[in-house]
């Protein structure tokens, strides 16, 4: 069972009422893979009947049509989802399927196909979603899966923001790649894409989002020859003073470019290159005022080397990443890098543990879970309030799980299923 299957089961194992969870998935195969090792776990974990109930609008098309439009999506997906209808008794998952979807990048050849009118339909069918999303939670009475490969993900968060922020959890599976280390889950592409989205996450909006959301993209998919071809020309416009992103995308692309010859150079001489491209990446922070962002390019370099297995620079990574952070937040100039300082101790214990140190990795392990317990109370203190997230909250779970200590692995995903959303306020005892 992947990571990403084991940590949805086990949202889903405790899920009471309604939520919803996305699946990040290339295709349909690996979608029916993650359906099967769950039918066959979740009924025992759960102590009742699990009945999946997929919402397909293909299900009775006419002769000749190969997608649904409008009127299949409105019947099959939008109508059941924002009025009650009958369930079998037991817990009941609705699937929405979207991996055989078209997404266009070349839509005058799409458009001969009719794939533009396919992703129009489902781009109708996710606003629909976003203005109906406090009917649909109402009605929900148990988990919504959306399944989506990457384009059309991208599609849900252009016209659904407001939906995409209220999900319960966010899973990826690539069936296309090797599996990773337990230290390292998820796909390099994953890795890479989370790196350089904490990176630009200021980049967002236009002028300069189209270039970013290439940038993470290229990653998700494992488009590295494309991805090479965007650092090399960010950083060839940036050393010639041409503008086609801010200065802290030309920092990203001046440490991806070492780290992908990696593909044809082999990790070592990749390390060794990004180690070397580290004095000019120092110089333009300091000169640009953008010193802020070198732990973001530590985390970077740390998701590579975690990747390939070199645990001794990923560690010094997210370490010199966490006190880059821990610098920032001391001086009173990181408000909101809690979070992130707390996930970059995980990542600490997941590459001790993985170089067979888990008395060290327990020491980190403690300062992340003292971090989310003190930090509120230091914060309070400021005038500020910070309250963990249950994302933040389960990593811990997943983490003392990891090590064997069951206790306090139960302890925090309870905590986890009680804490409010990030940015909602407690409900009064």
């Amino acid at each position: 069972m992947t990571t990403a299957s084991l940590r949805l089961r086990n949202s889903l194992a405790l899920l009471e009422g309604g939520g919803v969870f996305f699946l990040r998935s290339p295709g349909k195969r690996e979608l029916d893979a993650v359906v099967t090792e769950l039918e066959r776990g979740l009924p025992a974990l759960r102590q009742e009947p699990v009945h999946w109930l997929p919402l397909d609008p293909t299900r009775g098309l006419p002769e000749g049509r190969l997608f649904a439009g409008q009127d299949e999506l409105l019947r099959a997906i939008l109508e059941p989802l924002a009025a009650p209808v009958i369930q079998p008794p037991g817990h009941n998952i609705l699937l929405v399927d979207a991996t055989l979807v078209h997404c266009c990048e070349d839509r005058t050849w799409c458009g001969l196909l009719g794939h533009v009118a396919e992703e129009e339909a489902w781009a109708w069918l996710f606003r629909r979603m976003n203005e109906l999303r406090n009917t649909i939670l109402k009605v929900l009475r148990g988990p919504l899966i959306l399944c989506l490969p990457p384009k059309m993900e991208l599609l849900f968060i252009d016209h659904a923001p407001d939906f995409w922020s209220i999900r319960s959890g966010h899973y990826v599976f690539d069936g296309l790649v090797r599996p990773l280390p337990p230290a390292a889950p998820g796909t390099l592409g994953e890795l890479t894409a989370e790196a350089i989205r904490q990176t630009l996450r200021p980049l967002g909006q236009e002028p300069w989002g189209t270039r970013a959301r290439q940038a993470l993209l290229l990653a998700q998919e494992e488009r590295w020859s494309e991805l090479l071809i965007w650092a090399e020309d960010t950083v060839a416009a940036f050393r010639g003073r041409r503008h086609y992103l801010p200065p802290a995308g030309s920092l990203v692309a001046l440490l991806l470019c070492p780290l992908l010859s990696a593909f044809s150079a082999g990790w070592p001489e990749a390390a060794r290159r990004a180690q070397a491209a580290w004095p000019e990446i120092g110089k333009e922070a300091g000169e640009l005022d953008l010193s802020y962002l070198v732990p973001d390019l530590e985390l970077l370099l740390g998701s590579w080397a975690s990747y390939y297995q070199d645990w001794a620079t990923a560690f010094e990574a997210y370490f010199v990443a966490f006190k880059g952070r821990w610098g920032q937040w001391s001086g009173g100039v990181g408000a909101g890098l809690e979070p992130s300082m707390i996930q970059d101790l995980l990542r600490c214990c997941q590459v001790l543990r993985a170089m067979g140190q888990p008395d060290r990795c327990l020491e980190f392990l403690r300062s992340a879970e003292d971090l989310v317990d003190r930090a509120p109370w230091l914060l309070r203190m400021e005038g500020r309030e910070l309250s963990p997230s249950p994302a933040l909250l389960l990593a811990l779970s997943a983490a003392y799980a990891d090590l064997g200590d069951e206790r306090r692995a139960l302890l925090y995903a309870k905590r986890a299923r009680k804490e409010p959303p990030q940015g909602a306020s407690p409900q009064a005892p």
